[in-house]
């Protein structure tokens, strides 16, 4: 700090001392006596002119360059200790002044090449699927670096699409509630492996093969319940394989059933388990397709229009447009349906297991779960976050649409997400995901070192935020092959199979899929301990530096948003992730 205000203040010495030469050269000048002055008047105007504007420009130099000068030299004392400072001679201030010049255009210039580059995939997406209007942001370190949308989010009314824009994020909602969860987990207030009747009694007891079975928060938080999903067509499955199982001798138990069963395939040959055996991949793409995703309840969603699906059994609830006036009765609608699977023996991926997590949440806070969320978005400054009501205002709300069997452009029918505000029931902005995701890196880097230096601490704790996106075994992420899902995320942990070979990166990302919209937020932490840290040396660039912690979050973080339906956003947002990494 002495050292700027010391070049300042010989910077401001020197303005002044060409001012006063300027002056006494002007009062020394004279006509040659030879020649006398046809106007001494006017020559005595034009000479001052030209002093003051002279020092009209060397003002203007100043004042055009200080604000940059400041940056420089603010660059120049972070890279200094405070000893060093004092010793820093005008030779290495200068090197380090030009060296800073050069990054500073070579950064500016790399990001608008980032941001070029990353336009043209939005673009190419937005062709792809025929979007109407696509917006997308991204923040590295923290800092928002760009965000933008393109088309229309009123297509109707001509109305652009920006970053102001408030869309339906569907499924994301899922990793809001899971903050109030693990809120409420620090607090004491909740225990995810209760069962879930301890919280709410109304709900009723499941069976199981005739077994009684607990389902705790645990499990709902990592779609392991059982719970189902929008459709009921296992419900007549299920009925038709109990009418085709042949009838059980009188005295006979489960143990000799297990032992015909293995006697009827050891005569079927060695053929058997090749027959039984099915790939790991193989499995995630049945799961992918036809149970994980919002938008591909099966295999005829993508073939039918928005009026063809509400009128279907098969999909009429997840375009249902009944009202709930609270979360308690939201689960009216599948609590007295049998279980899918035993309890925490196979992964479906389920809304409505987060509607009755909402009720779990509700119980536990002890206030609505909708104004205990209210407060989260608050505090972490999501102004343009709310449920996604029809009555209320919300300004720069975007319309939602679909294409018909023409691929023409029409509108989305309308529907009431009261059934499903906790797994995807509320409106947001690009940016306003942009700031959720930042605080939730921010939570998991933090460390006793950002404490005892006096960082504010995560909104979270770090051991919570460790929980939740820890991958749950039996798991999968179905927008990404390697995925697991945690807790309300889905993570691909740091992996690699074979040397030379394509290696995983450590990803956490949610995507979404509801009527008219689809979204996905994606957290990209760095890709090793290394780079939360930065070496601070002196001025002559020895190895005596010191490591010094860099303050959370560090990582890429990006949201893009659409309001088309059944769009596949994930890989974009990798590729746009991957562009702005190495800034």
């Amino acid at each position: 700090m002495l050292s700027n205000i010391c070049r300042r203040t010989a910077s401001l010495h020197k303005l002044q001392k060409l001012v006063k030469t300027k002056s006494i050269a002007t009062r020394n000048i004279s006509t040659p006596s030879s020649s006398p002055p046809s106007n001494p008047f006017k020559s005595k105007l034009l000479v001052w002119g030209a002093v003051a504007g002279g020092v009209g420009l060397v003002v203007w130099r100043y004042s055009t360059t200080s604000e940059n000068s400041k940056k420089i030299e603010e660059a120049v004392c972070e890279e200094t200790d405070d000893e060093d400072d004092k010793k820093v001679t005008k030779t290495s201030y200068d090197e380090k002044v030009n060296r800073c010049k050069g990054n500073g255009d070579d950064y500016e210039r790399r990001l608008q090449d980032a941001i070029a580059k990353s336009r043209d995939l939005l673009y190419r997406a937005k062709d792809e699927y025929g979007t109407p209007g696509i917006v997308a942001a991204i923040s590295v370190d923290g800092k928002p670096l760009w965000s933008e949308g393109l088309g229309y989010s009123d297509v109707e009314n001509r109305v652009p699409c920006t970053s102001s824009a408030v869309l339906r994020v569907a499924s994301i909602s899922k990793s809001f509630t899971m903050v109030l969860a693990g809120m409420l987990m620090e607090a004491g207030k909740l225990d995810i492996d209760k069962d879930v009747r301890d919280y709410v009694p109304s709900f009723p007891e499941k069976n199981w093969e005739g077994e009684k079975v607990k389902i705790t928060t645990r499990q709902l938080l990592s779609h392991l319940s059982g719970i189902r999903h929008y459709s009921k067509d296992y419900i007549k499955k299920q009925s038709k394989s109990k009418d085709t199982e042949p009838e059980k001798k009188p005295g006979t138990t489960k143990e000799d059933d297990k032992k015909t069963t293995k006697g009827k395939d050891a005569k079927i040959g060695k053929n058997a388990e090749n027959v039984q055996k099915v790939s790991q991949s193989d499995q995630k793409s049945k799961v992918t397709k036809d149970e994980t995703s919002d938008m591909t309840i099966n295999k005829d969603y993508k073939k039918m229009t928005d009026g063809e699906r509400k009128g279907d059994e098969r999909f009429k609830e997840f375009y249902g447009d009944g009202n709930y006036s609270d979360v308690m009765r939201a689960i009216d609608i599948f609590k007295d349906d049998p279980l899918v699977h035993k309890p925490g023996s196979k992964f479906l991926y389920t809304t409505y297991g987060w509607s009755l997590i909402s009720a779990v949440l509700e119980v536990a806070g002890g206030r609505p779960f909708l104004k205990q969320m209210a407060d989260i978005f608050r505090d972490l400054d999501m102004m343009n976050t709310v449920p996604d009501e029809n009555i209320p205002l919300i300004y720069n709300r975007a319309k939602g649409y679909s294409h018909n069997k023409c691929g023409r452009l029409v509108n989305t029918p309308h529907v009431n997400l009261s059934l499903k505000w906790a797994g995807g029931g509320y409106l947001s902005t690009v940016d306003d995901l942009i700031k959720f995701g930042n605080a939730m890196l921010y939570s998991y880097q933090y460390t006793n070192k950002h404490k005892e230096n006096h960082l504010p601490p995560g909104y979270l704790k770090s051991e919570t935020m460790a929980t939740i996106w820890k991958p749950v075994p039996n798991t999968n992420g179905a927008w990404d092959g390697d995925s697991k899902y945690a807790m309300g995320w889905a993570v691909v942990d740091l992996d690699q199979d074979h040397g030379q070979c394509r290696k995983a990166r450590h990803l956490v990302s949610h995507t979404g899929g509801a009527v008219g919209f689809s979204s996905v937020l994606l957290i990209v932490p760095p890709k090793d301990e290394e780079s939360s840290t930065r070496i601070v040396g002196n001025k002559n660039g020895n190895d005596n530096g010191k490591k010094v912690d860099s303050p959370p979050p560090k990582g890429v973080v990006v949201a893009i948003v659409t309001n088309l339906g059944a769009t596949s956003l994930y890989k974009t947002a990798v590729k746009i992730a991957d562009i702005f990494k190495d800034l």
